[in-house]
């Protein structure tokens, strides 16, 4: 009998151990998006002590629209790139709570594997893009 409570002591901590286990939320990039492949900026982007935020303030250095980038790594809340021909390594933190979106329409608004057709705006749009 003492046999039968330990097995079944032992079965139910097994299963409360597995009901805890922590699903991986699966993010909502397309199958183009990789880790080590290198993309554009599609704005300028702000950033201070090498971190941008995705609450969008106007505030710290700025990198220009088309600087090319390395995907490092990406999870639920953070996207990490490798600035060119810098190297500089930037992290970005998605702030879903103010803008309503995963770490997915973070990156798909951020990154593009093509440069933005500068031309198709005016000198003066330019001057103020850049």
């Amino acid at each position: 009998m003492r046999r039968v409570i330990q097995i079944v002591v032992v079965l139910m901590v097994v299963l409360s151990l597995y009901g805890c286990k922590k699903q991986a939320v699966p993010l909502n990039l397309p199958p183009s998006v990789q880790v080590g492949e290198t993309y554009y900026t599609q704005f300028v982007i702000r950033f201070e002590k090498g971190r941008h935020r995705t609450t969008n303030y106007r505030r710290g250095g700025a990198i220009p629209v088309n600087t090319p980038v390395i995907l490092e790594d990406i999870n639920e809340k953070f996207i990490t790139v490798k600035l060119q021909p810098s190297g500089q390594q930037l992290l970005i933190e998605n702030v879903k709570k103010h803008t309503n979106e995963d770490v997915g329409q973070a990156f798909n608004k951020l990154f593009a594997k093509t440069k933005v057709n500068l031309s198709q705006f005016t000198k003066l749009e330019r001057n103020n893009i850049n």
